[in-house]
């Protein structure tokens, strides 16, 4: 080592010979406890406290091992914040819409008893099955009045001495639509004595499409032309998006066809049939609003979102909340407009009158609203009957789908406490599908 240069030292080398620095690099072999000048940085000191029990020493160390019990580690208290699994749990097998939380109770249920007038006689529609759970019979109550006027008045307008040559009624001939006229709620509060009576303002449909048709109706059974045996008696109730709407029908008569039970050629039916709706042309049948339930109904419009909603996942309850908050959203914004239309009157306007209260959403009083909401077990079964009624639709489209998109599904799930294995392969032939 070429002299001047200082060695580089660890704590197992010996000191350096160079003369240079012999004086500065000298590191003692032991260290008896004492702080001794000029001591090297290698070295452990000693501990302060006098030891009582030596520990063994370590091999490979120059330094004494510390001696002397060590303090101990404080104690900490460990807490299980997850529980331990307990194997006779209950398993959730998914069948269910409850992940999320939901009502789904909607508001009153579909009026059941029996027909009126010789309603008796009418054929029953295959297609409207009840829907939604009866856990015991339910008596039909009597429609309000403030309905009942206005069902009325608009048959009334329809009479057949305001029907034309071709039996067509004025809004049919002049209006060209099948929705009767509705005025606006701002009018309606215009008068001066308002009540919440006539701001429920409910909306009609007409539906008679035997006139429109050039040909007439055939009988479903026969084929002979049907003839307009009166109009039904009440109006079909039907949930839309944020309210509801009425369907005016009338009652079809089969000259040939022979009632089963009476004997006697009183076999009619009614304008909104599915069988009926069946015979009609394409593009008037397509008119209809609504799909039927065995009382009430559902409006297109709204069946199409409770689609939607079920193929992206969203589960009966979640539905009919949602339904319920849109129709509860529209019901106190007209009871605003109400409320708000009292506050505006002066004194003058106050004295010697009295104005009703504004009924809740859910009053079925004879002045009440007598709303009606959809539950979560009547749209399933209103969305399983539409999808019974497309099963060949499905298949047949299944079976046109080329085999190359098929995927392998190994997926093994829990159905009623069994498991299920779907395997489907793909096949040689590329434009056959199962």
């Amino acid at each position: 080592m070429p002299a001047g240069t200082p060695s580089r030292l660890t704590p197992m080398a010996q000191p350096s010979a160079g003369p240079s620095n012999a004086a500065n690099n000298s590191i003692p072999m032991s260290n008896t406890g004492t702080e001794t000048p000029g001591r090297s940085p290698f070295q452990v000191p000693t501990p302060s406290f006098v030891p009582t029990t030596s520990l063994p020493a370590i091999s490979g160390c120059i330094s004494p091992p510390i001696s002397g019990w060590l303090p101990a580690p404080p104690v900490q208290q460990v807490e299980r914040i997850i529980p331990d699994e307990d194997p006779q749990r209950p398993v959730d097998l998914g069948d269910d819409d409850d992940d999320d939380e939901g009502d789904g109770e909607g508001v009153r249920s579909e009026d059941l008893d029996e027909t009126e007038g010789d309603e008796g006689d009418d054929e029953g529609d295959p297609s409207q099955v009840p829907a939604g759970p009866s856990k015991r019979p339910q008596t039909r109550r009597r429609l309000p009045e403030w309905l009942l006027s206005q069902f009325r008045m608009k048959l009334a307008e329809c009479g057949p001495n305001f029907r034309d040559a071709h039996g067509l009624p004025p809004l049919y001939a002049s209006g060209n639509t099948f929705w009767f006229p509705q005025p606006s709620t701002f009018f309606l509060l215009k008068h001066d004595n308002p009540s919440p009576n006539k701001l429920y303002n409910p909306r009609f449909f007409l539906w008679d499409p035997e006139p429109l048709c050039s040909g007439g109706i055939p009988c479903p059974n026969c084929q002979h032309r049907l003839h307009r045996h009166g109009h039904v008696s009440r109006p079909r109730r039907i949930v839309d998006i944020n309210s509801t709407f009425w369907i005016i029908g009338y009652r079809y008569r089969c000259p040939t066809c022979v009632h089963p039970k009476t004997g006697k050629r009183t076999v009619t039916y009614h304008s909104w049939d599915s069988r009926i709706l069946a015979v009609l042309p394409a593009e008037l049948s397509s008119e209809f609003p609504a799909r039927l339930s065995h009382r009430s109904g559902i409006s297109n419009v709204l069946f199409s979102w409770v689609r939607s909603c079920f193929a992206k996942g969203m589960g009966g309850k979640q539905i009919s909340d949602a339904i319920r908050e849109q129709h509860l959203l529209h019901y106190n914004f007209t009871r605003l407009q109400y409320f708000n239309v009292l506050c505006s009157r002066t004194l003058d306007g106050w004295i010697g009158k009295k104005y009703d209260d504004f009924p809740p959403f859910e009053d079925t009083s004879p002045n009440g609203p007598r709303n009606f909401l959809p539950c979560a077990q009547w749209l399933w079964d209103m969305y399983s009957q539409f999808m019974e009624g497309h099963r060949n639709s499905i298949n047949q489209h299944t079976a046109m789908r080329s085999a190359s998109i098929i995927a392998i599904d190994h997926s093994h799930k829990v159905r009623n406490e069994s498991w299920s294995v779907i395997h489907t392969f793909k096949i040689g032939f590329p434009s056959v599908g199962y």
